[in-house]
């Protein structure tokens, strides 16, 4: 990793080390599998799709960044 910054290196990475981000895999209502990263107990924002399926990479309320409704218990 090269870090061009005038901030010393510990600085840059101070709490790195306790950065944790949850991810949950989700079956949709469709049956489509995503792999999403818990925003709040409703909303979700998609990482990844897990399908075999080409057409299910080209919906366009499934790209990934796009945050969803799914309630995860």
């Amino acid at each position: 990793m090269l870090n061009y910054s005038i901030y010393p290196l510990e600085m840059v990475l101070e709490d790195y080390d306790n950065f944790e981000v949850k991810y949950d895999e989700l079956i949709l209502p469709d049956g489509l599998k995503i792999l999403a990263e818990r925003i709040d107990q409703e909303d979700v924002k998609v990482v990844k799709i897990i399908s075999t399926d080409p057409q299910d990479y080209l919906r366009p309320e499934l790209q990934p960044g796009t945050i969803i409704k799914a309630k995860i218990y």
